[in-house]
């Protein structure tokens, strides 16, 4: 096989092969392409996830997951005369802190602890999720991530 050919097959195996390239591989592999059997051997390694997948992830995640005070995680899960039930992280976050202290029997401690919370996993109020539906209502809508 001439060596241009063999070239153009490691670079079409490499790119459709979901691996994490070192710099300096893909040369190595065009040179010595038996170095590629060992990988190929391997299969595929995992997709990493992106991090807005990941964030996603965190937004679908319930607030009572949330190590909350009694009274704070009942003032958002409970519905409300004036406020609808806040049930996943991702709706928690759309929230400014003077919306959730609109919110009956929730006050300033309570919003502490909330983002004292978000803060422990990388959250903050006032976040925006833009392309984030929550989960119970995905079926309805047909929206997959």
């Amino acid at each position: 096989m001439k060596p241009e050919t063999l070239q153009k097959l490691v670079m079409v195996l490499i790119a459709a092969i979901p691996i994490d390239l070192e710099e300096g591989m893909a040369e190595e592999w065009c040179q010595n392409p038996l170095s590629l059997t060992k990988v190929l051997q391997q299969g595929p390694m995992p997709a990493k996830k992106s991090a807005k997948h990941t964030l996603f992830e965190e937004f679908d995640k319930q607030v009572i997951e949330l190590n909350l005070m009694g009274h704070a995680r009942n003032a958002l899960t409970e519905y409300q005369h004036s406020h609808r039930p806040i049930r996943y992280i991702g709706q928690l976050v759309q929230n400014k802190p003077a919306g959730l202290l609109t919110r009956k029997n929730f006050g300033r401690r309570c919003l502490k602890n909330v983002v004292e919370e978000l803060e422990n996993l990388g959250l903050y109020l006032g976040m925006d999720v833009m392309g984030w539906v929550p989960p119970d209502q995905r079926d309805l809508l047909g929206h997959v991530l």
